[in-house]
């Protein structure tokens, strides 16, 4: 009200500087201070914006406003005043924004509905991504969601991807720090929930410890309270993205993602998906039948979809978590292969022990021989990560309390989730649990602490 009392009373003054006069109000925020001029914006001068709105508010305020970068960009309509903004906030001032700003900056301009704004929208996002450097290049990538479709479908038809690329690969170069991120992929079906083959489970319920396990690996500690409250959800902005066989359609890619997020796996979570052909091979079932030249075909896509991701991320260490049934344990060994510097670690959930090959007919013993390591439930994968010093103990501890919260819930006592679920389910889980799973424990925290988290079988 002030700042448009104030236009109104400056406007009919002959000689009167109208942005010099908003100037005196630099509480405001600029989307404010442009709303109050109401129908005089568009005669505001590109030069009078530069001088007197933005390029004169200091860095602090500045940032500030662009919390509210999507208003502002829609109240610049003028051709000639969104230009100049664009122009000062990507080139003249853009040292001048935190990675914060420029992430609400930049997701302002991806969700440009105009075709005319969205292109000029995307100029101006690449010339912020190719302007910010080192750390603050990484923080900002960090609160960017939905990288490598920006990189890869939005950017290269304008010829963008490849300066970005390089200029990724370039700072990845300068000294970070240590140790590196850690960036944890992971496949969805008979990994982190049953799908095509494993029965030992209601489909699609998160495996016990599971949750625990990527918020241990992203962020150790997170899953501190699993042990007293259950499996709590995952922070969207950790390094966990989902590499998939299913089909790279909308409604796939919706669906997946509402699911996972269903399971606390949060909102803005990254998808790398199949092919068409190959995703809806794997939904027709050649997964399930064993075709082994299906899976094949499968892994070498998740394979290049990989070699793609890592060039948006160069300067994160992987590790690949996948299961045995498809051809995950292909994918693991030719990432170990092609990428020995970058990925740390690659665990395969071995959904039948028993069987002496893997999806894509590989055999088990090559691929341990060959550094890849087998799996038969979460709080085991977490052992192993113990030993490849990926986690530590109390992290390991964290996951093995995760793991018996929900099996107790499951075995229907009170507050249970799944109260129905048949004796054969609850015996098999508990007997891995109190068995194989409480033997490895035992090497990594001692006996007696293990006794505290799982009570002695009746």
């Amino acid at each position: 009200r002030q700042a448009r009392n104030l236009v109104h009373s400056l406007r009919p003054a002959p000689g009167v500087d109208l942005v010099q006069g908003l100037a005196v109000l630099p509480g405001r925020s600029l989307d404010e201070l442009l709303w109050a001029t109401g129908g005089f914006a568009p005669s505001l001068r590109v030069e009078d914006l530069q001088g007197g709105v933005v390029a004169g508010r200091p860095a602090m305020q500045l940032n500030a406003t662009l919390s509210g970068a999507e208003a502002l960009l829609q109240t610049c309509q003028h051709p000639a005043v969104r230009e100049g903004l664009l122009r000062l906030l990507t080139q003249t001032r853009v040292d001048d924004l935190s990675p914060p700003a420029k992430a609400n900056l930049v997701r302002a301009l991806r969700s440009e509905g105009q075709r005319v704004h969205r292109q000029r929208g995307l100029l101006a996002v690449a010339s912020v991504l190719l302007r910010t450097r080192g750390a603050d290049l990484s923080r900002l990538k960090r609160r960017m969601a939905g990288l490598y479709p920006l990189v890869f479908q939005d950017l290269a038809p304008l010829g963008l991807d490849e300066p970005v690329l390089a200029h990724f690969a370039a700072e990845a170069e300068v000294p970070g720090p240590t140790p590196p991120p850690l960036h944890i992929l992971s496949d969805i079906d008979d990994t982190a929930y049953p799908g095509w083959r494993d029965r030992r489970y209601p489909r699609g319920f998160m495996y016990p410890g599971m949750l625990a396990l990527y918020q241990e690996l992203v962020s150790p500690g997170r899953a501190s309270a699993a042990g007293e409250e259950g499996e709590a959800g995952l922070d969207s902005r950790g390094y966990l993205t989902f590499l998939t066989a299913r089909p790279d359609l909308p409604l796939f890619k919706t669906w997946t993602a509402r699911r996972l997020a269903k399971r606390g796996l949060g909102q803005d979570l990254e998808l790398l998906l199949g092919s068409v052909g190959s995703g809806l091979h794997a939904l027709a079932g050649g997964v399930a039948t064993g075709s082994r030249q299906g899976n094949e075909r499968i892994a070498l896509h998740k394979f290049e979809n990989f070699r793609r991701f890592q060039r948006v991320y160069p300067e994160h260490q992987f590790v690949f978590v996948g299961d045995s049934g498809q051809g995950d344990a292909l994918v693991g060994q030719l990432l170990l292969t092609h990428f020995p510097s970058q990925v740390r670690a690659v665990f395969i959930h071995d959904l039948c022990p028993s069987e002496p090959t893997t999806g894509d007919g590989g055999e088990k013993v090559v691929y341990k021989a060959n550094g890849l390591m087998f799996y038969e439930s979460p709080l085991h994968a977490a052992c192993l990560a113990f030993h490849q010093e990926l986690l530590d103990a109390s992290s390991v501890e964290r996951v093995a309390r995760a793991t018996a919260n929900t099996v107790l819930q499951m075995g229907g006592g009170s507050g249970s989730l799944f109260p129905l679920l048949a004796p054969a389910h609850v015996k098999s889980a508990s007997h891995q649990l109190h068995e194989r799973d409480s033997l490895r424990l035992k090497r990594v925290i001692g006996e007696e602490r293990v006794s505290k988290i799982i009570p002695p079988r009746s």
